[in-house]
C-alpha cells in the first residue's frame, strides 16, 4: 500500500499507523517512541518491529527454514542471493541479534563455492 502510493519516506510511518486497527493500532500506541523510520536495516524501523510484535510463530520457522536451505543456484547472480538472504535475514533475526560473524558464516554457507574467495577478498562488513 505503501510504496504504491508513492507515498513520501518521511510520511511512511504516519500513513501506515493511520491504517492500522484493534490490536495493531494498541501495539503502535505503545511503541511508536521506538520507531525511527519505515523499513530499513534498523531495529528501529516500523516493519521490522510489527513484524516482531505480530509475526505467529509457524511463520517464523519458515522463514527460519527458508534462510536455512538458501542456495546460489547456478545462475543466480551473487546481488539476486544475496537480497534474497538479507531479506530472510532480516526476517528471522527481527531485534538485529544474531552476530554478525554468524550471519556471514551462513551468506558464504549457501553462496556458490567459486564465489566464497571473491566475496573474501571483497571483505564486506555489513550484508
Amino acid at each position: 500500500m505503501i510504496e504504491a502510493n508513492n507515498v513520501a519516506d518521511g510520511r511512511r510511518v504516519a500513513v501506515a499507523a493511520a491504517n492500522l486497527r484493534d490490536a495493531a493500532a494498541e501495539w503502535y500506541e505503545t511503541d511508536k517512541v521506538n520507531i525511527i523510520r519505515y523499513i530499513d536495516n534498523n531495529v528501529r524501523s516500523f516493519i521490522r518491529r510489527i513484524r516482531a510484535q505480530f509475526t505467529s510463530d509457524v511463520q517464523k520457522d519458515q522463514w527460519y527454514a527458508e534462510l536455512h536451505q538458501l542456495k546460489q543456484t547456478p545462475g543466480q547472480s551473487v546481488d539476486d542471493y544475496a537480497n534474497k538472504f538479507q531479506r530472510l535475514q532480516r526476517k528471522t533475526d527481527a531485534n538485529g541479534r544474531t552476530p554478525i560473524a554468524n550471519v556471514m558464516r551462513q551468506f558464504l554457507t549457501g553462496l556458490n563455492p567459486t564465489m566464497v574467495p571473491i566475496v573474501y577478498a571483497t571483505a564486506p562488513v555489513i550484508l
